[in-house]
């Protein structure tokens, strides 16, 4: 059975729509690391006791950033 053009549009746009939404994820994720390393070198020259948190929380969303975009992938397959 062959789709018609509507469909096949329809179906590019919902594409484009999630590969779009799993962007903006993501790069809020690195803008939140970003700043959190600007913070962090900032804090850790005044307060040296939030070192060992700041390069905790570092290390974890360095980590999970791509996880946002994992799930928007894996959340396209089931529709």
């Amino acid at each position: 059975m062959f789709l018609d053009s509507t469909q096949l549009i329809l179906q590019y746009i919902q594409g484009k729509f999630w590969l779009i939404t799993a962007i903006v994820i993501s790069s809020v994720y690195l803008c939140i690391l970003y700043k959190m390393v600007i913070k962090g070198f900032r804090d850790k020259g005044v307060y040296p006791a939030n070192g060992p948190k700041f390069y905790l929380a570092q290390a974890y969303l360095s980590f999970m950033w791509p996880a946002p975009l994992y799930l928007v992938l894996r959340i396209t397959e089931y529709i």
